[in-house]
């Protein structure tokens, strides 16, 4: 059997296995929703190697989330014509699993839209900051001369 085919009607028991990675895959998402909001705190208090390592941290969810989905694809795409399909104790799981993984999804999204605005306005203030500093230090250029230290002898005694 293949990975196309697992959550096929025609397989016996796809929704027992469908069931198990909808589960699997709604853990994960609690745990990168989990991960999303530590990473909110460690932006404010400006931790970046701790934020780094949440980030690494997220990436290994992100990549078995990204897997998972992928297995379950049929089901989710084809949810509404599966569904009926399926026995109501399992179909009542299987459904508000669906729903739980469509909500942190979106709460996700939103957070981590929220942490890449607060990033573009900390890499902007630190581009103003650089820059009064570049003309701070131009002014002081303008004020001593040249920026570059001659040193040569202005004089010479050719007399001897």
């Amino acid at each position: 059997m293949t990975e196309d085919n697992a959550h096929s009607p025609l397989t016996p028991g796809w929704h027992v296995r469908a069931t198990g990675q909808a589960g699997e895959l709604r853990d994960l998402y609690q745990r990168l929703d989990e991960l999303s909001g530590g990473q909110q705190d460690l932006l404010s208090a400006d931790r970046t190697e701790d934020l780094l390592e949440l980030l690494t941290a997220r990436r290994g969810l992100l990549d078995r989330i990204q897997e998972l989905a992928g297995e379950l694809l049929p089901v989710l795409d084809g949810w509404d014509r599966l569904g009926a399909d399926v026995p109501e104790p399992q179909r009542s799981t299987l459904d508000g699993t669906i729903r739980e993984i469509k909500e942190l999804n979106e709460g996700i999204l939103a957070r981590d839209e929220a942490h890449t605005a607060s990033l573009i306005e900390q890499r902007d203030a630190l581009a103003r900051e650089l820059s009064s500093v570049d003309r701070g230090r131009a002014a002081v250029s303008a004020y001593s001369g040249s920026t570059t230290k001659n040193t040569s002898p202005r004089f010479q005694d050719r007399r001897g």
